[in-house]
């Protein structure tokens, strides 16, 4: 693709591109177009640069629960007969940790974000919300700006549900629960989506009482059955009490205390925390300006170039209908550029998700790829499964962990992958073999053919891709 450089659309536009927007998407936006020589103004606030990932969600709860699961392995340690008498159990610096946090997000923040837009020339930085004036004018602190084209990478908050009450309680979100520098004593969260599963695990190995409610009949309910009903009995096991089928009809304060009231439930504690689901950030843009479509929950609809309906306005990340995931936000970002430069139909490059590989941070970790059991069912696609537990891989077996399988799931006509389940300490490590498996059509018999050491958990992914055909307890070590 020719690369054109230090060249503008047309010059009765303030910039080649506007970017509507501060976090993940809107960055790799900003550094393509500079690449490529484009003029462009990035327009953000709310959440400082960086947006979600970076202040309130990945990197603030991945680091959360990396320290929880360190404390757990301390605490309960899975090896038998390792000490004479089973330690104490440790209880963290909360405050500490969290005061730890902030200073890490800050660093992270300054050496990704307000570092790298030092270097982009071509990158101007514009506090302020966007309004749609018209499909190549924005308005922002009453300054309207114009560009031939428009990236609209505003991303998701959280989705607040009605229910009587709510308004008149103290709740948190993950946008502001991980301020918090006293652990809640009684956390209540509503939601088993993968938000509400990680911060309910990590919280509890910090030494909360929590609990956590669900209004469908089971958590993590996009998901395989199977997955959703191992990863509730791990998190039992652990303290957490579930409730699922449960829909709250009520909220109270009763002192420092909340109360929840529902079907057939009536449950206090000290904190809230609301984790039921996204809405994307386009509520503010005045779209209807515009006639630009969306759907009925806000999301931007989106073609496979990333183009709305107005050809000239794209958009990326989690405000568009596609899968929400930062990495697939950063990815956007740089095609939605691509294709602005692009100069006929044969240069559009089209976003590809048949392999989309993702993980939730539980201990264990879920991760998937391609398509789950659940999809193929409801699609009536033809498949065959094979599900090997993990205690049956040497890498596990050695570590004494028991705790979840890889299922693998193949399409019988042609020997390919159609997709992955895993549910197992660092699955999010496991998945990306069989997402290139599926990327580049490689058969499961080629896939089971290839040298895998021994003693590692990818070691594990080779004999759940040989159980297809063999029954790998009949087979020594590493033999095919």
């Amino acid at each position: 693709m020719k690369i054109r450089t230090n060249v503008s659309f047309n010059k009765k536009y303030d910039y080649d591109i506007i970017i509507i927007g501060g976090g993940s998407a809107a960055f790799s936006s900003a550094i393509k177009a500079n690449e490529l020589g484009f003029t462009n103004a990035i327009v953000n606030d709310g959440l400082p640069i960086g947006g979600t990932c970076v202040n309130v969600g990945c990197i603030p709860s991945k680091y959360l629960i990396r320290l929880a699961e360190y404390i757990d392995k301390i605490n309960h340690s899975r090896y038998p007969f390792l000490f004479e008498e089973k330690p104490k159990d440790i209880k963290p610096k909360f405050g500490q940790i969290i005061k730890q946090k902030k200073e890490f997000i800050s660093y992270i923040r300054k050496i990704k974000y307000e570092d790298i837009i030092k270097n982009l020339n071509k990158t101007t930085l514009i506090k302020g919300y966007a309004k749609f004036l018209d499909k190549n004018t924005i308005l922002v602190n009453d300054h309207q700006i114009t560009a031939k084209n428009i990236i609209i990478a505003t991303g998701s908050s959280p989705s607040i549900p009605s229910i009587k009450g709510l308004e008149n309680v103290l709740y948190y979100t993950n946008n502001t629960l991980f301020e918090l520098e006293q652990l809640p004593e009684h956390l209540i969260i509503l939601g088993g989506g993968y938000i509400g599963l990680e911060i309910a695990q990590a919280y509890r190995r910090f030494g909360s009482e929590v609990t956590l409610i669900e209004s469908l009949k089971r958590v993590l309910f996009n998901q395989s059955e199977d997955i959703s009903n191992t990863i509730t009995q791990f998190l039992e096991e652990e303290g957490i009490r579930i409730y699922t089928s449960t829909t709250i009809s009520e909220v109270l304060q009763d002192g420092k205390n909340i109360i929840l009231k529902g079907s057939n439930l009536e449950v206090s504690g000290t904190h809230l925390l609301i984790a039921t689901g996204r809405k994307p950030n386009t509520n503010q843009l005045h779209l209807e300006q515009i006639n630009l479509k969306t759907l009925s929950s806000g999301h931007i609809i989106v073609n496979d170039y990333l183009q709305t309906n107005l050809s000239n306005i794209y958009a990326v990340g989690d405000c568009n209908q596609l899968p929400a995931f930062v990495y697939t936000a950063a990815y956007e970002g740089n095609i939605a550029v691509h294709n602005i430069n692009a100069c006929c139909e044969n240069e559009l490059q089209k976003i590809q998700y048949d392999s989309l590989p993702w993980v939730i941070f539980t201990d264990p970790q879920i991760a998937g790829c391609g398509y789950t059991e659940k999809t193929l069912i409801e699609k009536n696609i033809d498949y065959e499964k094979t599900i090997l537990p993990i205690n049956e891989i040497p890498r596990y077996a050695v570590s004494f962990e028991k705790r979840g399988f890889i299922k693998l799931l193949r399409n019988p006509k042609n020997d390919t992958f159609l997709g992955a389940e895993i549910i197992a300490p660092d699955a999010g490590e496991l998945i990306m073999p069989i997402s290139m498996a599926i990327q580049y059509n490689i058969s499961v018999s080629e896939f089971s053919s290839n040298l895998f050491p021994y003693l590692t958990a990818a070691e594990g992914l080779k004999l759940s891709s040989l159980t297809f055909k063999k029954d790998i307890s009949k087979l020594s070590c590493c033999t095919f």
